[in-house]
């Protein structure tokens, strides 16, 4: 039968839920903000990896419920199984992301860009003609 986790095995894997749900926050914050939210959303992927390599592993959260608490394994087995289906969840986030980064927001910030650089061309004749204006108005005047 396994043992139950040490203090510090099951203080690291509290410590690993605290580092998780600062993640969920950043990449909430960032949802909205693709460049961003990308990279945030890779270190949750690895770290989910992680962290799930841990509590399936010995000492883990598997450990502790088989050996405290063997009424929850049906919970047990769930939650283990969910660990593969959030991992692969972020794998297809990740990569619609990565498609959307290289297509249509690529387009966006490429016209985006484009749109700024008639601004600062149309800007500048601006302030070309009315320097000139008030060039000329100072000469004649």
């Amino acid at each position: 039968m396994p043992e139950a986790p040490s203090d510090q095995r099951q203080a690291q894997l509290l410590h690993q839920h605290r580092d998780l749900r600062r993640l969920f926050n950043e990449v909430e914050a960032a949802a909205t903000r693709p460049g961003e939210v990308m990279p945030l959303l890779e270190t949750l992927r690895e770290a989910l990896r992680a962290h799930f390599v841990d509590e399936e592993g010995e000492g883990g959260l598997a450990d502790a419920v088989r050996a405290s608490a063997p009424w929850s394994l049906r919970r047990l087995d769930d939650l283990l199984a969910e660990h593969r289906e959030l991992l692969e969840a972020a794998d297809r986030l990740l990569a619609r992301g990565r498609a959307l980064l290289a297509g249509p927001l690529a387009e966006f910030a490429g016209e985006t860009r484009a749109l700024l650089r008639r601004l600062r061309q149309h800007e500048a004749r601006e302030t070309e003609v009315l320097s000139d204006a008030v060039h000329h108005d100072i000469g004649s005047g």
